[in-house]
């Protein structure tokens, strides 16, 4: 199991860990699509970092 694998001592720590995560994930995207929305969204490159309008 990914818990075994992960060194996790039970399914319900590999669980809360990952779920965490997704839903921070999708709190992240929720905020850039708002900003989209809104016109404040910023496109990042490797190099640069520049406000749109959509």
């Amino acid at each position: 199991m990914i818990m075994e694998v992960l060194g996790h001592s039970s399914i319900r720590v590999t669980m809360d860990i990952y779920t965490f995560v997704r839903l921070d994930s999708q709190r992240s995207a929720f905020d850039r699509v708002g900003k989209a929305l809104r016109g404040t969204a910023t496109i990042r490159t490797m190099t640069t970092a520049r406000p749109v309008s959509l």
